[in-house]
């Protein structure tokens, strides 16, 4: 007896991993297998069904918590909850009409047209049909067959292991055969394979080593504007809020810093009353088993920062968008194999393209639009989730030439014209250069990793200075959550963990229907006399917009003018007076008719004061 070669099972895994949607490489043969009725329902559970196929065909490191999942997917090694998470969705939401099914019963069956649905619905999410010859291999990896086997054999096989019909294999499956006449004499060896390796050889589950994970906090000591200060980063989202100069651009930096190890701009150095030999930053990166920390001190005699403990690796890909429209960048993937992994991109260059690095905005949108479809549709897609409410969907519309430059120009078609990408208000231009640089650097980063033969990474860090600038008030309330969606734009299971600060009431106000207290994070920075402090705030829900303004994460005093505040501070003082005088409440009431508004909430509660003082309004 023999079984299939370890060199074709590897070519399983990565023709599978090119065209096969999860749903019909587990669920669809899972339901296949167990018989599941078509036109009428059973009593059954697919996550049960998907749970026994995963436990069977995909457990192949016998040391890992994770079970190996060879189809196109950001996520080669999936946990064990798997069945019951992501492949719950995709079987309950991508492809409900496959099924006949009602949402909380245990009845399930397959529609009378389920081939017609699966069929549309992988081809509406871009993938292919699954090449037989691979998943026949990939089902009979640990099989025993006789020495006479065939690639045809094992395809019969498989036939009949899931009652594969006539119609499911013309419009599901592809027949996509053995790459090469040599590759075919290596179907059979003579030994059980090593499975194990094969799935080490596409990726290493995230037990294998130091599991990845996510910058969980940062502590500064001894620099910026406070003696101390400490940031625990939400998994999803961090905001920090406050005044000019009291450090939410530092916060940032450092963030970026512990995240990448390199400085995007100008590095944090002490300074004044700071003594630089005391000077630390500290930070923890989380994982799924627990933290692991590092730090780094202030040397001055080089006036740089030297890595105390060995710096924890923190795999993903990071996009850092300074109010200036400066962007920096850093790739994980292209830093381990000495290419250019980190880069830093002025304002300008964001636009016209940097020799060796990028083409820039306005080639790139051309470029996109005439010869990759894929990333000109991927980046309408992050324009429409970012736009506002008032302008309507930014989309783009047909290059054109413009006097005194020789390059074709994208253009942003906007309800009352087509507006080239240079004469677009300052707003447009800001978050159009943070979609086109999200796009950029995720589509360079997939490029990268199939060249290099590495896994895409599974998180994005997004790092945004100022949020709201050049902001319209109606694109300040809705931004924040259309940044937060944008990683399932680039892929289903992305994960993004965003820092911005801001200055605006609206951007907050926009996170309460979005704000999680399990993986978001509010902070404020306040001035405390001559001391800088961060503190970490309940999200409340507060409402009207000025209501954000007196919340602690704004700190004013009043929504109203400075002048208006000064004269209801004096009212409010009259009003607790035990005898106030007649000629006081006059005096107030004329200055309250100059700064106030007929209509002011605060009339009706001076009305009644002023008249038990005698005087009428």
């Amino acid at each position: 007896m023999s079984y299939l070669s370890e060199e074709a099972i590897l070519w399983a895994v990565r023709s599978l991993k090119a065209a096969t949607h999860p749903f019909m490489g587990i669920t669809f043969l899972a339901c296949k297998n167990y018989g599941l009725p078509v036109g009428r329902t059973a009593r059954v559970s697919v996550d049960r069904l998907t749970k026994r196929h995963l436990d069977r065909h995909h457990r192949l490191d016998p040391d890992s918590e994770f079970l190996f999942q060879p189809f196109r997917s950001r996520v080669t090694w999936v946990t064990s909850k798997y069945a019951s998470t992501g492949l719950q969705a995709i079987n309950t939401q991508s492809f409900a009409e496959v099924f006949l099914h009602e949402r909380g019963r245990p009845e399930w069956g397959l529609a009378d047209d389920y081939v017609r649905h699966a069929k549309r619905r992988i081809t509406t999410l871009g993938h292919r049909p699954t090449p037989l010859s691979a998943i026949a291999i990939w089902i009979g990896k640990d099989i025993e067959w006789p020495e006479s086997t065939t690639l045809d054999d094992v395809i019969g096989a498989f036939f009949r292991r899931y009652a594969i019909t006539s119609t499911e294999k013309r419009e599901l499956f592809a027949a996509k055969p053995l790459p090469s006449a040599e590759l075919a004499l290596t179907l059979l060896q003579d030994d059980r394979p090593d499975l194990r390796a094969v799935a080490y050889a596409v990726a290493r589950p995230p037990d294998a080593d130091e599991p990845e994970g996510t910058l969980a906090s940062v502590r500064t000591l001894g620099v910026g504007p406070a003696n101390a200060l400490r940031l625990d980063l939400g998994d999803r989202l961090t905001v920090i809020a406050g005044d000019n100069g009291l450090g939410k651009s530092f916060l940032l930096d450092v963030t970026w810093w512990a995240a990448t190890q390199r400085w995007a701009d100008i590095p944090a150095t002490p300074f004044g009353r700071q003594d630089p030999a005391e000077a630390r930053i500290e930070y923890r990166l989380k994982t799924d088993v627990g933290f692991s920390s590092s730090s780094a001190h202030f040397y001055p005699s080089t006036q740089s920062w030297l890595q105390q403990s060995e710096h924890p690796h923190v795999p993903g890909l990071y996009v850092y968008a300074r109010v200036d429209g400066s962007f920096s960048i850093a790739d994980d993937h292209r830093e381990r194999s000495g290419d250019a992994g980190t880069m830093d991109f002025k304002a300008q260059e964001v636009w016209d393209g940097k020799r060796g690095q990028m083409e820039g905005l306005v080639r790139d949108c051309v470029r996109w639009q005439t010869t990759n479809k894929t990333a000109a549709n991927l980046l309408e897609e992050v324009l429409k989730r970012v736009s506002p409410s008032d302008l309507g969907v930014l989309r783009l519309g047909e290059p054109k030439r413009l006097f005194g430059d020789p390059r074709p120009m994208p253009v942003i078609c906007h309800p009352y014209d087509d507006v080239p990408v240079t004469h677009v208000s300052a707003g447009v231009r800001r978050t159009l250069a943070v979609a086109y640089m999200i796009v950029w650097t995720w589509l360079e980063h997939k490029w990268a990793s199939e060249v290099l033969d590495f896994e895409p990474v599974r998180r994005v860090m997004l790092l945004v200075d100022e949020l709201e600038a050049h902001l319209h008030p109606f694109w300040q309330r809705t931004i924040l959550p259309a940044l937060l969606g944008i990683g399932r734009l680039l892929e289903d299971d992305l994960e993004m963990q965003t820092v911005v600060s801001t200055h605006s009431p609206l951007v907050l106000a926009s996170l309460e229907a979005d704000f999680e207290e399990s993986s978001d994070a509010l902070y404020a920075l306040r001035l405390d006399g001559a001391e800088v402090k961060l503190e970490r705030l309940e999200f409340r829900k507060h409402g009207d917009v000025s209501s954000w303004l007196t919340s602690a994460a704004m700190g004013l005093g009043s929504a109203r003018s400075r002048e208006a505040e000064r004269v209801i501070g004096q009212a409010v003082k009259l009003q607790l007076s035990t005898e106030p005088a007649k000629s006081e409440v006059e005096a107030v009431s004329r200055e309250l008719m100059m700064v106030l508004p007929p209509d002011d909430q605060f009339w009706r509660r001076w009305t009644f004061f002023a008249r038990q003082a005698g005087v009428k309004l």
